[in-house]
């Protein structure tokens, strides 16, 4: 019947995306990773992963057979998919929190806040112009059955925005003011449907408001989502816990015992195969096989005859194949047909219950047909119901025979005397009987009265002990999402009193992302949803008080099985000033050891400095004492030049060439020493901006390039520099001098 899936590849739940009608796409679903899964082979498999989903996407739909639109911490966010990949991304709307994102069929995105709605233009939010809402509150459902004509459900109402006008329903239209519209669904055949969070289900056939609920079948009126199945079954999920389809013309529900969790449904979608599957919130996706053959119904104990003004009992079952459904699950309708009668008059069949024996009122004399049909746990009908034929016999008078002789009367009036006798005396062992019960009862209530004040005074110590205990202590419905007992405890932590306290929820008291970045929402109803599973939980929650100041608890949420199966009991102990102490012990210790590093810092600097001074004080003392040691040969060759070229003025040879070396590697022994000295005196370099080309043609201008070397000068960088000109310039006129040399040697040749 019911089957739960899984992404088999990490256990991880998966969340089901509806394709935009049945048939034009087939299901998709997404892990919390961000893996979208296809149903092959018996599996939900991955097979793409989307863009940016380091987050639970929010109520996501598609729009399209290959696009996908869902909200991010905020955000609104469209993707492809085909390849996963981020088609829009839509900022935060200013100053609002973004509830739910809705697209047009021109496809503009509307956003639906507390605020107001608003509408993407000019890659913009902007406040939507073309209609002005009458109710001022949340949006929760939109939809657009033809281009143009807007139908929103608000948390109080519902409106239709249509040819520039804006239309609110009321009670004149057969509509509950003040009731929260979930979502809003169009069938094939154009009906509107209104999913209320407390009066059922409205259907809108074009002119009226029509409503199904209680007494329509349904368990509960609070209904979260709608779906038209292929065949025509209409779906409704109930808001906490459980489905319901329309089959046969009854409502049948499904809940735990058919094999649903105990989670919201949070969407439907229908496969290739008519297989329906539904998505939970915090169990996965099940998936509905609906058993198609009907039960087959038979008559037990059937009377033949039933006395004038008499009742009649009839007894029935049925056999379900393979027994899908249980005997004891199986439901009947019956009805009576008169067979003489040429209107062939007959009573409506009833509606259907677990009942399986039927008391016929009485009926005018004549002859009848009971008919009986049993209907299974899938809302299959059997077509061909059970019967029985009897007769309601005539009142005496009109029997033949009425008027019999005097003795028989004679003899009817000794049995009368007889019977009256007898009855007498069995009503005097029935009154004795009675008295016996009696003095039983007079005797058990005593022991009944203790018992009952034992447990007023047990309740009464309960309620002493949970108001005065020093954890908060609050019991939740899960059903309503409210507080329904509080202790003092509780109230000073929120710093509300009881009776506002009993107000409000959960989620009513937090902000709208708890620190890990989920929703506060989404993360409440989790956890509720897991301890109503019979899971003990503790965990930490931002709570606001009473002036919107965020406070840490500590919270331990268990089932009160006792007391209901949608009840649950939260244990507070508020750990804010705790959480404080230990974030300033964090910040103390990052501080001590950024202090830590600032100093061991400063000590490597200061060490380095020390070496690079006693280094230099080495090499300044070595450079001083190579310059001096070199300069004194340095003079003596060039005044030895100087002699040999006055001498060779009066007795010419030619040695300018190597006289010319000489020089050049003087001039150049010369800058070595000069270069040492500067380095020893280090100093910060000073930076210019300068312009490269002119400043290079100027320098190579003023530079004394041998007569042997010709130089062709071509400068286009028109590049621009923070230089030290002085060293630059040191340093071409060093590249320039090794180049000349090198061109200069003999050894070579021609190169």
């Amino acid at each position: 019947m019911w089957t739960q899936f899984k992404n088999s590849a990490s256990e991880i739940p998966l969340y089901l995306f509806v394709p935009p009608s049945p048939g034009q796409a087939s299901p998709i679903a997404i892990s919390e990773g961000g893996d979208l899964c296809r149903f092959e082979g018996g599996d939900w498999k991955p097979y793409l992963k989307i863009e940016a989903t380091e987050n639970r996407l929010e109520r996501p739909f598609r729009d399209s057979p290959n696009s996908l639109w869902a909200i991010v911490r905020s955000q609104a966010m469209h993707w492809s998919l085909q390849n996963g990949k981020v088609l829009d991304q839509l900022p935060p709307v200013p100053d609002a929190y973004l509830e739910r994102i809705f697209v047009t069929r021109s496809g503009k995105p509307l956003g639906m806040t507390r605020e107001g709605v608003f509408e993407w233009t000019a890659d913009k939010w902007l406040p939507y112009s073309e209609y002005t809402p009458v109710l001022d509150s949340l949006v929760h459902s939109f939809l657009e059955p033809v281009t143009g004509e807007y139908w929103l459900g608000y948390n109080n109402g519902i409106e239709r925005w249509k040819d520039g006008t804006v239309q609110v329903f009321g009670e004149e239209d057969g509509v509950d003011e003040g009731d929260t519209v979930a979502s809003i669904y169009q069938t094939r055949g154009g009906d509107l449907w209104f999913a209320t969070r407390g009066s059922g289900v409205y259907v809108y056939d074009g002119s009226k408001f029509d409503r199904i609920d209680l007494e329509d079948g349904l368990l509960r009126d609070s209904i979260q989502e709608i779906h038209e199945g292929s065949d025509g079954t209409m779906w409704v999920s109930y808001r906490y816990r459980g489905v319901a389809m329309w089959k046969a013309g009854q409502w049948v529900s499904f809940s735990e015992r058919h094999g649903l969790p105990n989670s919201p449904v949070t969407s439907f979608a229908e496969d290739a195969n008519g297989d329906i599957w539904v998505s939970t919130a915090s169990a996965g996706l099940f998936r509905y096989r609906s058993d198609t053959k009907p039960p087959d119904t038979f008559i037990g104990v059937t009377p033949t005859e039933i006395g004038y003004r008499g009742t009649g009992l009839f007894a029935f079952g049925a056999w379900d194949a393979w027994n899908h459904t249980p005997e004891a699950n199986l439901r009947y309708s019956w009805r009576v047909i008169r067979q003489d009668s040429p209107q062939s008059e007959a009573i409506a069949w009833t509606h259907p219950d677990q009942a399986d024996l039927a008391a016929v009122p009485p009926l005018p004399h004549g002859a009848y047909r009971f008919e009986v049909r049993a209907y299974d746990e899938d809302g299959n009908l059997d077509p061909s119901p059970a019967a029985a034929d009897f007769e309601v016999l005539p009142p005496i008078w009109l029997k033949p025979g009425f008027y019999i002789p005097v003795g028989s009367l004679l003899f009817l009036a000794g049995a009368f005397a007889i019977g009256r006798h007898q009855s007498m005396r069995r009503l005097k062992h029935s009154q004795a009987r009675l008295e016996l019960s009696n003095k039983s009862l007079r005797d058990e209530i005593p022991t009944r009265i203790e018992a009952e004040k034992a447990l007023r005074k047990a309740e009464e110590r309960s309620r002493i002990l949970i108001q005065t205990a020093p954890r908060g202590i609050v019991i939740l419905d899960s059903l309503t999402g409210k507080f329904i007992e509080v202790n003092r405890a509780a109230t000073e932590i929120y710093g509300l009193s009881s009776e506002e306290l009993l107000q409000k929820g959960p989620v009513e008291l937090s902000p709208p992302f708890q620190p890990d970045g989920a929703p506060s929402k989404v993360a409440a109803e989790s956890y509720i949803s897991r301890a109503l599973q019979g899971e003990k939980l503790t965990f930490e929650w931002v709570h606001l008080d009473s002036q919107g100041s965020e406070k840490v608890c500590e919270i331990d949420l268990v089932r009160l099985s006792e007391m209901g199966t949608h009840l649950v009991r939260a244990s507070l102990t508020d750990i804010t000033q705790r959480k404080k102490n230990q974030q300033e012990l964090e910040d103390y210790r990052l501080r001590l050891e950024d202090l830590i590093k600032e100093r061991t810092a400063e000590l490597e600097t200061a060490q380095d400095r020390l070496l690079k001074k006693q280094k230099l004080e080495t090499l300044g003392s070595l450079v001083a004492t190579v310059s001096h040691e070199l300069r004194n040969p340095l003079g003596s060759i060039a005044g030895s030049v100087f002699t040999l070229k006055e001498r060779l003025k009066e007795e010419p040879v030619d040695v300018d060439r190597p006289l010319l070396r000489i020089e050049r590697n003087i001039v150049r022994c010369t800058r070595i020493i000069e270069d040492l000295l500067d380095f020893t005196r280090t100093k910060n370099p000073t930076l210019i901006s300068t312009r490269i080309d002119p400043w290079l043609k100027e320098m190579l201008q003023d530079y004394d390039f041998p007569e042997e070397i010709e130089v062709d000068i071509q400068l286009e960088t028109e590049a621009e520099a923070m230089i030290d000109r002085n060293r630059v310039f040191r340093c071409v006129v060093n590249l320039i001098n090794n180049a000349c040399d090198a061109m200069l040697d003999p050894r070579r040749g021609d190169e």
